[in-house]
This record gives structure tokens, sequence and C-alpha cells, in this order.
């Protein structure tokens, strides 16, 4: 594996921004960099879970299509789309992170979060700490 580690802080609250965030982390790791994808304020609300419901189907685009019509024309053009990307990050071993801080101004834990992701524990200090001397950071 290569020594060179991909960072990509997500601040958007837009699925298609949030989208590219994780389409960028699977690209990347593809090419066997080791990535972690940071989610730091209302991006959390796309990993969130309620009652069955995942919480990026609440969420908008930019020009504010709904996120089930943007995913429906994703799978329409052949593209990934959220939930398999999802999948294609977790097979891939992406390591995923949630801001301590946004977690605590949307008054949300770990528990209100999606249970198929295994979430690496701490915040801004964390990753970076973690990412080594190779590295590169990309903010959505």
């Amino acid at each position: 594996m290569n020594e060179y580690n991909l960072n990509i802080i997500i601040h958007s609250e837009f699925i298609d921004k949030i989208h590219y965030g994780l389409t960028l982390a699977t690209a990347s790791r593809a090419l066997d960099n080791k990535v972690t994808l940071f989610f730091a304020m209302k991006s959390i609300y796309a990993l969130a879970e309620k009652r069955k419901k995942y919480g990026w189907t609440e969420l908008k685009t930019e020009n504010g299509t709904s996120a089930i019509i943007f995913d429906t024309n994703l799978k329409n053009k052949n593209i990934a789309n959220f939930e398999e990307l999802i999948k294609i990050c977790n097979d891939f071993e992406i390591s995923f992170m949630v801001c301590e801080m946004g977690m605590k101004y949307l008054n949300l834990n770990y528990s209100d979060l999606r249970k198929d992701i295994k979430y690496l524990d701490g915040g801004l200090v964390t990753i970076f700490e973690n990412s080594g001397n190779n590295n590169s950071f990309l903010f959505i």
C-alpha cells in the first residue's frame, strides 16, 4: 500500500457535493491510497438513521432538487448512487470519522448514525494526528 493518505473533509449539507466526496474517496482508494472521510457539521445528517430511514434521503442538492430525485437520476444514468458508494466505501475499508463538535451542535450521538458504517473515534485533532507525513486534505 502507498504511504499516501487522502483526507476528505465534507462540510457541505448538499447531497450532490457529499456524493462527489464519496466518489473521490473510492477513486483514490482504488489507486491504493489510504482514505479518511471526515463528516463535519450538517453533512453528518447524510449518515443519520431515524426509524430505519437514512438521513441522506431528506437532503437536497445545491440547486434544491431532492436527494431522492438526484439519486434516481444517478441510477437512470448508470452512475453509482449514494447507497452503492457507501457499500463501496465499506468494501474498500475507507475510514469514516464524524466531527464531535458537529455531533454536539446537531444534538446527535453515535446511536443516531447508520449502523452499517464503522466510525473512527475522534475529531479534527485526531484526523490531523493520524494523517501522517505524506498526506493531502480536500475540503468539500
